[in-house]
């Protein structure tokens, strides 16, 4: 139930939206894309399109249940792989309780990146992996269960470059079974570990070679691998690595999980030495890899504190305590454990608006696009590089978007972009000319759009909680801006810098026309509340506010 509840959330991630359009775009034209044809920036350019069947796969999804049904297809997956770590610790006989609390820990890494995207296939695959050739390392399972891996790796390859992790997976275990081949321990034990060499050498390259079985061949994993390098110059978030005040979990859990590891280092196997230090390297690298490192480490943990809570219950102490810590208190313990927890993740889901399936309207600018549709606006965009994912979605392919969460085809534009601003952010629309654009309040290019330059060159014609959206100014769009513009109201201005206080009129009027337009908006009536605070008309501010407060609720 805690797992349901967990991942039980709306969407709420922007790139899902391209990867839709992009399996709608193959299932219509029976082919995938080798070059971007959804920007006008980087239109033409090569674009390895690595996670094509993630697209078709979500978006038969979609096609057969609509957003509700990415909802249930996420809880699907996440309760998949914690049935799949919860069934690989039991069957190494891990204590129920460590078994339990492990698979809960494992689902609250998970929840932090529980984004609709190529990801969650991959933890599964991961789990898959883990539980299969551990299996056959402990003799549980014959080679046949091997063959798996390789057909596996058939899809995860089309789904993610992390399909790399699976190979590594199987290099780890065939590396600690060439070192038991080189401990070189009695002649018949030499044949067995022999053998079992020479067959997960078969496997690895059997898998190696599934590898290649994509329309990109390897320029699955050489583009993005290269291109990561690239782009985290451009500060991109989940790039970043993970910091103490927001993961304070990660760094506990790493740290007991070395602990334990040190331990057990006599009996710890090689295998799960490099599968701990490979992907504690890359969470501690990149935030964005802590969930891959929770599915990958965690379970081996379980099984070492579980052999190390076997040796202390052997001693003196040991069996006091474990006659004190009996089923009676544990279960409750164990249930106050998971109520508080509750509180603290599906709680804060459910206060914040985001639990439950399908969207959060307020997240996406669906006003916006429509506006664009109803008036007919037409030609070159500029976005905010987070819409970007969405507008593709909705505005394809009548418009074409300026970037979106496909980074790596873009490393050129931002560059150019970095170049432009030092000459003024109108140059980065003259340079891609520009006729619209859709802007979010959180873009760091918001600025830009206050200044009388840009004013100058773009005209605000609507706006909402979500987003704002801007025209250029020529001839042919004078009667449009006389009709939609806004020329004294700037939502983005929350200081009022640039409002002009000497056409207090005009303001109030546009800001009530706003507000008629979009009733149950809040950002129209905290802006109008604090207008209202300047000019000193105080219960005319706390009026509006409680207004915006009670719709930022909705």
């Amino acid at each position: 139930l805690f797992i349901f509840f967990l991942s039980f959330c709306k969407i709420y991630d922007y790139d899902v939206w391209f990867h839709l359009k992009t399996g709608e775009h193959i299932l219509r034209t029976y082919g995938v894309p080798a070059r971007d044809i959804f920007s006008h920036t980087a239109s033409g350019q090569p674009w390895v399109a690595q996670e094509w069947l993630f697209g078709v796969i979500i978006y038969l999804i979609y096609s057969a249940g609509g957003v509700n049904a990415l909802t249930f297809y996420k809880v699907a997956l996440v309760l998949s792989v914690c049935a799949v770590l919860y069934a690989h610790m039991l069957k190494r006989h891990v204590n129920i309780y460590i078994a339990v609390h492990s698979v809960l820990l494992i689902a609250v890494f998970i929840s932090w990146r529980l984004l609709e995207r190529p990801e969650l296939f991959c933890f599964l695959f991961i789990s898959i992996y883990v539980l299969t050739l551990e299996s056959f390392s402990l003799k549980e399972t014959g080679r046949r269960s091997l063959w798996l891996l390789p057909a596996i790796m058939i899809f995860w390859v089309n789904m993610q470059y992390t399909a790399l992790l699976g190979l590594g997976i199987t290099g780890a275990y065939m590396i600690s079974s060439f070192l038991a081949l080189a401990a070189g321990k009695g002649l018949r034990g030499q044949k067995e570990n022999l053998s079992n060499f020479s067959f997960l050498l078969l496997i690895t390259v059997a898998t190696s070679l599934a590898m290649l079985l994509n329309p990109n061949t390897y320029h699955s994993f050489t583009f993005p691998l290269t291109v990561i390098n690239e782009i985290k110059q451009f500060a991109i978030d989940e790039f970043a690595p993970p910091d103490w005040n927001t993961h304070a979990l990660f760094f506990i859990s790493f740290g007991a999980s070395a602990l334990i590891i040190l331990l057990n280092i006599r009996r710890a196997s090689p295998a799960h030495i490099l599968i701990f230090l490979a992907f504690s390297y890359a969470a501690l690298k990149h935030k964005r890899n802590i969930a891959l490192w929770a599915v990958a480490v965690l379970p081996f943990m379980a099984v070492y504190l579980n052999d190390l809570k076997n040796s202390f219950s052997d001693s003196e102490i040991g069996r006091a305590v474990s006659g004190f810590f009996r089923d009676s208190l544990l279960v409750p313990m164990s249930a106050a454990l998971i109520l508080i927890v509750s509180y603290f993740t599906v709680g804060d889901l459910m206060r914040s608006g985001w639990w439950g399936a399908g969207i959060r309207d307020k997240w996406l600018p669906e006003n916006s696009v429509r506006f664009i549709k109803d008036t007919g606006i037409k030609g070159n965009m500029y976005n905010s590089y987070e819409l970007g994912g969405y507008l593709i979605w909705r505005t394809y392919p009548e418009s074409r978007v300026y970037a979106d969460g496909r980074a790596e085809i873009y490393k050129d534009l931002f560059k150019t972009e970095q170049m432009l601003k030092k000459n003024g952010f109108d140059y980065v629309l003259e340079k891609n000319r520009v006729d619209f654009a859709v802007v979010s309040y959180s873009d760091s290019n918001i600025r830009y759009f206050l200044d009388p330059e840009i004013e100058a060159h773009m005209a605000l014609v609507f706006w909402d909680d979500v987003a704002m959206v801007f025209v250029k100014r020529t001839p042919a769009n004078a009667g449009f801006i006389e009709r939609y513009g806004y020329n004294f109201v700037k939502p983005a201005d929350t200081s009022f810098r640039h409002t002009d206080f000497s056409s207090m009129e005009p303001f109030f009027a546009e800001i009530e026309r706003n507000i008629r337009e979009n009733p149950d908006g809040w950002r129209n009536h905290m802006l109008l509340a604090n207008m209202y605070g300047v000019i000193g008309e105080y219960e005319k501010k706390e009026n509006e506010k409680r207004i915006a407060v009670r719709n930022s609720r909705l």
